[in-house]
């Protein structure tokens, strides 16, 4: 298949606009470092390398996926929750991608609502047990929640 017309004619402008200001590069890096250190201060553990502006945050559980997206559209930010089949059981996450065009306000103001967010139902409390409670079948993150059960 070849690609639609659209596509290449953004992609042949992205790339002018990259030639012509190289500084982008190296702001998004540092915007996307700026929110990578900062979610990991506050207890996030942020997949990838930290020269990525695309930014994925562990929340393991695709239910805490979903209840960080739609809590986090609430206070005004757009956040996409992921979690099976997209990714493994156990590792669901939140896929954001920082752009040179974020303000360090917008980034210190994202990292603010992930922590209000979390505070609100104990998440970090919930995450030291999380791994036995997926051990004991209580939570669906269990990776083999979806096989059939031996019969006795």
């Amino acid at each position: 298949n070849s690609l639609c017309s659209p596509i290449i004619g953004a992609s042949l402008e992205a790339l002018k606009i990259f030639r012509e200001d190289v500084s982008i590069f190296e702001k998004i890096r540092t915007k996307g470092l700026r929110f990578r250190k900062g979610m990991q201060a506050i207890g996030f553990k942020i997949y990838g390398d930290d020269d990525c502006p695309i930014c994925p945050v562990s929340v393991r559980d695709e239910h805490y996926a979903k209840y960080f997206e739609v809590e986090l559209l609430r206070k005004g930010f757009y956040t996409m929750g992921l979690g099976f089949p997209l990714c493994p059981q156990g590792m669901s996450r939140l896929r954001i991608i920082v752009t040179a065009k974020h303000t360090n306000e917008q980034i210190d103001s994202l990292i603010q609502a992930f922590k209000e967010v979390a505070e609100s139902f104990n998440f970090w409390k919930n995450m030291e047990t999380y791994d036995q409670r997926v051990a004991a079948g209580e939570v669906i993150g269990n990776p083999d929640w979806w096989k059939p059960k031996a019969r006795l």
